[in-house]
């Protein structure tokens, strides 16, 4: 089995740490794969030397970036089709909108099957209204020539189902994402404060987020808790892990509101472990959610969190038992949250119960991807 796997760029974020970790494992099953891959938005972590150094076949595509550019675009998508018949796939398979556009609709000399994953979707959140109730529709000319779509959560599939009416039901499937081994299982009271030792300031609790430094994941509403929290617990500390293109508007904000000794900000850190396990608190405040990595290593770690109720993540997140849910942009509710679970004595180690098992091991996840692959093959291939 031959399969072309597109993906817009290889940052250090949930759809590129997946591959990584599963690729292997489906060349073990029979699966031979390219992989054709854009490049990082500036602040980005780049992944490529890992996936070079784990054998993975990786070329790159000229001018394969994350924002629409009609005027190069074009020409990215006539690189694609000229790699794709090169390879001579049995099967496409697209990861995120920009790839899943110019993958998808790319002219190719003979029939192939194509499957596209929703690791969450910029329908709502991301963008103003308009914009995306347009992204909606794209998606939905761009179904029709897809042979499967999946989701990385049953909420994300109801959203593509029911509200946008992207496709019908029978055309998707839902593989979450996958949880690697180095963040499973609660951690012991003696290894958090080891991580804490390692990484962070013994002074005051913490509070943090591990995510890209970008709209979506509204790091500047970020700081508008942190400023409610220090208003009931002025010792409280903040620590943003990760990069992104609103680095320069974050730091320049914490500047400019008087947090420079509260809030922190690391950049990207090769081992998150510590960095989940140093936290008092998780906090993930995004518009929009697929199924997010940073919150399926917390969970599996038994760290406590408060996150916005969007996505897959109230799938995952169990309120008021491994934290607590709010309402997108309510600095009032988050904060109150945060507040509340600094309040709590800390949990022992497994003392609130298993969390939702919703992360898959690597080799769970190469398992049922390759038996959805068989099952696309089996069928005709859908007219592009």
């Amino acid at each position: 089995m031959r399969v072309a796997r597109v993906i817009t760029r290889l940052n250090r974020g949930g759809p590129a740490r997946t591959l990584l970790a599963v690729e292997p494992l489906l060349a073990g099953l029979g699966v031979r794969s390219r992989l054709l891959a854009g490049e990082p938005e500036r602040g980005e972590e780049d992944l490529a030397p890992e996936f070079e150094r784990a054998g993975i076949e990786l070329r790159r595509v000229a001018g394969l970036r994350r924002p629409l550019r009609p005027w190069t675009d074009a020409a990215v998508r006539r690189a694609l089709a000229h790699e794709l018949d090169d390879f001579a796939p049995d099967l496409v398979h697209t990861h995120t909108f920009k790839a899943g556009w110019l993958g998808r609709t790319a002219v190719l000399r003979r029939p192939v099957h194509r499957v596209h994953t929703f690791h969450g979707h910029l329908f709502r959140g991301a963008f103003p209204g308009p914009a995306g109730a347009l992204l909606a529709a794209i998606e939905r000319r761009l179904a029709r020539r897809t042979d499967l779509l999946i989701a990385v959560s049953e909420n994300v599939r109801a959203d593509l189902c029911g509200t946008w009416r992207v496709a019908p039901r029978e055309r998707t499937e839902v593989l979450p994402g996958v949880l690697l081994p180095d963040c499973t299982g609660p951690a012991t009271a003696l290894e958090r404060a080891e991580a804490r030792a390692r990484t962070l300031p013994a002074l005051g609790p913490w509070v943090g987020t591990l995510a890209r430094l970008t709209k979506v994941k509204a790091p500047l509403h970020f700081l508008d808790v942190a400023e409610r929290v220090r208003a009931d617990r002025p010792d409280a500390r903040f620590v943003w892990v990760g990069d992104g293109d609103l680095r320069d508007r974050f730091l320049a904000a914490v500047a400019r509101r008087g947090l420079s000794e509260s809030v922190r900000f690391v950049g990207w850190q090769p081992d998150v472990r510590p960095w989940h396990l140093a936290l008092d608190v998780e906090l993930l405040l995004s518009d929009q959610e697929g199924l997010p990595l940073a919150l399926l290593e917390a969970c599996a770690l038994g760290i406590p969190v408060v996150a916005t109720a969007v996505g897959g993540v109230p799938e995952l997140v169990r309120d008021g038992v491994d934290g607590r849910l709010v309402p997108p942009r309510d600095a009032a509710a988050a904060a109150s949250a945060v507040v509340e679970l600094l309040g709590r004595p800390a949990a022992a180690p497994g003392e609130r119960g298993a969390a939702p098992s919703m992360g898959l091991s690597p080799l769970d996840h190469a398992l049922r991807l390759h038996r959805l692959y068989q099952r696309v093959l089996a069928a005709p291939a859908v007219a592009a």
